[in-house]
């Protein structure tokens, strides 16, 4: 496997695998209660975020690339497999206080022309699926929870989000991203924070994260509208993570 950083091209495959990877997760159901209903919206955030993430200072997405040894037996022709089905994974970092170096290049023109394209679609094709309220709220508890460990110095990485396409799961390929991070911040002195499903946790705590608080979800009932019946959703408790460098 090849681990580097997304390129422009890859956006298409890392709105694909997240798609794919969390339309099960209980977390993403709270984020996205109605994902189900507008898979075509719940798609778009990936690709809308996977674009922003590649032109913003201070974050790096690193996928991950499959090689001709890494190919699944269904992958009979992995010469002439398209270079966007070989990317398998990707992970999101923040890097805060210290701007990481960007892949791309970014100029302030293509950050404005995001900026007011993202304004364009609220306006005129809003997403559906999504409970930004949610969001808001789960990223506020997250930030208080992180600030109690940060004393002399704000600097850290936010490991925001791990996402490994379903076939490919259980092959190590998630674990190589958690270890590539865990280089990062031992190299750079810092502190990584993130959160976990129940699903992944046992990998970030394989691999010395430490459980240090609960964010909490409230149950929600949601009213799509147009006869459709309301969907209600546990609250549910996520587990906030601190790994030391």
């Amino acid at each position: 496997m090849k681990i580097r950083p997304a390129e422009k091209f890859d956006v298409p495959a890392i709105a694909r695998i997240g798609a794919s990877a969390f339309a099960q997760e209980p977390i993403y159901a709270h984020f996205f209660p109605l994902h189900a209903l507008y898979p075509q919206d719940f798609h778009r955030f990936f690709l809308d975020d996977a674009a922003k993430a590649l032109l913003s200072p201070g974050k790096v997405v690193m996928v991950v690339e499959l090689e001709e040894s890494d190919a699944l037996e269904s992958d009979t022709d992995f010469q002439g497999m398209q270079k966007e089905r070989r990317v398998v994974a990707f992970a999101t970092f923040v890097r805060s206080t210290v701007r990481w170096k960007a892949k791309i290049e970014i100029t302030e023109l293509r950050r404005l022309l995001l900026f007011f394209r993202g304004i364009w679609a609220s306006i005129t094709a809003p997403n559906r699926a999504i409970s930004r309220p949610t969001i808001e709220n789960y990223y506020n508890q997250a930030s208080a929870v992180n600030s109690r460990y940060l004393q002399l110095s704000r600097s850290r990485i936010e490991f925001r989000t791990l996402a490994v396409d379903p076939a490919y799961q259980r092959r190590g390929f998630g674990e190589k991203l958690v270890e590539w991070c865990g280089i990062r911040a031992w190299e750079e002195d810092v502190p990584v924070f993130g959160d976990a499903s129940t699903k992944g946790l046992p990998l970030y705590l394989r691999n010395g994260c430490e459980d240090i608080r609960r964010i909490i979800l409230p149950k929600q009932i949601v009213n799509p509208g147009d006869g459709i019946e309301s969907i209600e959703l546990d609250g549910m408790e996520v587990v906030v993570l601190r790994w030391k460098a």
